[in-house]
This record gives structure tokens, sequence and C-alpha cells, in this order.
């Protein structure tokens, strides 16, 4: 086996070891925040044919420096640009693969600034925990592109659950909507009370991620009472500020899982025909085209790497890879066939593939601000 084999194959390992997580992905790739951000814009871009038109403009952009080599040799000393596009010509179809097959919550239709706005008015968090602790915003730090910051509010109790936390009634966001959110024991209330007409719904992801905050909630409180008396005065602020900082964080988790559910719920009852395009089909057909896509990706990736450090006898496979872009871009045309097949009714082909665009391009939106903080 040559060496260029061997790094085809070694980082066809790495790549195929996380196809279904994407943070591992994003460091073996080693993709910045400006990559991120770029390629963002040129999705925006991808007006016609969305996705698809987006990933045959990448491919082109990763080929073009590679053909120049047949007249120009001096092009196999700068490879980093088409390297680093071709670290998201992997990266693209796993992340769409992903979203296909829901093992990435697809992103509201609505604007980010929307989202944004009602996941505010749905985060608060307490100020008080049996003390009166001074309130104090905080964020979480999750491994994830769509976190949001946290609120003050304050704890109360609610019948045999327990403790919980309990935010302000009103938030800038709600005042500027006319809209009152409800505070997190309403949260917990309104839980049981769905339980109770749909006992199913106690294995549903958000409700779990809901029980388990609260019961940490729980935990944490009786901590604090029994830690609170044995605190010097001088440390006391410093103590209460910390359980303030664990209050805020559950309280917002909380919060986050409500809005997810009940959005989710909502979407379940609503015609077919008036869900986003994502939700109208099954992709999972689409798995087996969205790997090769993939592991075509790996292997231009892996060879202009490998060429990059090696330089020397490489002009060739270069040209000769670049060669291959027709094949490659064959995979492109055979996805928008594919789509025309799950979804044979008008251009709804294509609406699924500018579909595709958003949901990746608002998620390297967000990557890009997550890894930048």
């Amino acid at each position: 086996m040559s060496e260029l084999e061997k790094q085809i194959t070694g980082d066809w390992y790495e790549v195929r070891s996380a196809l279904d997580e994407p943070d591992t992905l994003v460091d073996f790739l080693n993709i910045a925040p400006s990559e991120f951000t770029r390629a963002a814009e040129q999705l925006r871009f991808a007006v016609e044919e969305g996705v698809v038109e987006y990933k045959r403009g990448l491919l082109h952009s990763i080929m073009y420096p590679l053909k120049s080599l047949k007249w120009d040799s001096k092009a196999i000393t700068d490879l980093n640009p088409p390297l680093r596009e071709a670290a998201l010509g992997v990266l693209t179809p796993a992340v769409q693969r992903l979203f296909a097959l829901g093992l990435l919550r697809l992103y509201s239709t609505k604007t980010p600034e929307k989202d944004a706005a009602n996941a505010d008015s749905a985060a608060k968090a307490p100020s008080e925990a049996g003390t009166s602790a001074p309130a104090q915003s905080s964020g979480s730090g999750s491994r994830s592109p769509a976190g949001h910051a946290g609120r003050t509010g304050r704890t109360d109790s609610i019948g045999d659950t327990g403790s919980v936390p309990k935010g302000p009634r009103t938030s800038p966001s709600s005042e500027q909507s006319g809209e009152d959110p409800p505070d997190i024991k309403s949260v917990v209330q309104e839980v049981k009370n769905m339980l109770k007409d749909k006992p199913e719904l106690r294995n549903h992801q958000e409700v779990k991620k809901i029980m388990l905050q609260l019961k940490y909630y729980n935990t944490e409180l009786e901590k604090m009472r029994s830690l609170a008396p044995n605190i010097p005065p001088e440390k006391a602020e410093g103590f209460k500020r910390n359980f303030q900082t664990t209050f805020n964080e559950i309280a917002q988790k909380i919060a986050a899982s409500y809005t997810t559910l009940i959005n989710e719920e909502m979407e379940r009852n609503r015609p077919k025909e008036q869900l986003p395009i994502l939700k109208r089909y099954d992709f999972e057909t689409m798995d087996k085209l969205f790997r090769e896509q993939i592991a075509n990706g790996a292997r231009i990736f892996s060879t202009i790497r490998h060429a990059e450090q090696e330089k020397y006898q490489m002009r060739e496979i270069l040209v000769e890879l670049s060669a291959g872009e027709p094949y490659y871009a064959g995979f492109f045309d055979r996805e928008l066939k594919n789509y025309k097949q799950i979804a044979p009714f008008d251009d709804d082909y294509l609406k699924i593939s500018r579909a595709f665009g958003t949901q990746v391009l608002r998620y390297y939106e967000r990557y890009a601000e997550w890894i930048a903080r």
C-alpha cells in the first residue's frame, strides 16, 4: 500500500467513526470560525438549487487550482486553499445526512432573530434559592452551536415535585411581543398535566431532560441548605453566587426543553401540507448517497492533505484527481434525482435542496459563533 493510500484509509477511518458526532468531525477537519462564516455566506447565495448548488461550486473551487497544475507547477506550493475547501466538502454532506436522518434537530423555519427572541423569552432562571442571593445572569457552555443565555429569577415550590426555579413574569422580548411567557413553576405543572393526558410522553427526550434537571435542582438546593449554616460570613456571598449560577443553568435548560416539546407537539397536530418541506417527507433512503458523498469528499481531502505534506511527485496525482470532477459532481445530480423521486410534486425537489441549504447555513452560523467564543 502506498503512503497516499495509507493516508486515505487512515483519514476515512477517522471520518467514518465520527459520522454521528459532528463535533469530533469538525475537530478532525480543523475548521475555523472564518471558514464556517464564509461557507454560510456561499450557502446564502445558492438560491436556485440550494445545498446541491453550493456543493457543486465547492467542488469546482477545489478542483480548479489543481487543474492549473497541468501548465503551472507553482500551484503545488500553496495547496492550503483547496484543502480548506475540501474539509467543508466532507463536513457539508455529513451535516446534511444528520438533518435528513433526524440525528440533528431541524432549525425553525422562522428567522434566526425570531428564534433567538423566542428562546430568550422562554429561558428564565432563579435569582433566589431559599436565601437572598443576588440576581446574576449566566450562560451554559454546552458543546453545541445553538446555546442560549441564562436569565435571572428566583425559586419556589410546587406540590409533590419539590422546589423548582421560578422566573420573572416579564422579559424584554415578552414585553415587545405583548405576551407573558410561563415561568418555570408553570412549565413543570404544564408538563405534569400533559403527562396525565398523554402518558407516552414520559419517554419523550425533552420530558426526560426536564425531569432530570428538576431532580438535579432539588439535589443542589438540599446541598446548599445543608452547607449554608457553616459558611463563614465573609464567604457567604461567593457561596450564594456559585449556587445561583447552577440554578440559572438548570432553569434555562428546563425552559429550553419545554419550548422544544411544545413546538414539536404543535407541529405533530398540523396537517402534513402545512409542515416545513423537510418534515413532509422521509429521507432515510438518502443515507447511502450521503455516505458516498462523504467518502468522496474524504478521498479528495486526504489526497490534497498528503500532497501538501509531500509535494514531491504529487503533481500528476493532483491533476488526475481534478480530472475526476465530473464523476464527483454526478453524485450531486443523483441527489436532485432522488429528491424528485421522494417528492414528485411540482418543484418540491428544489424546495428540499434549498431547505437543506438553509439548515446547513444556520448550523454553520451557529457553529462559527460557538467556537469563536
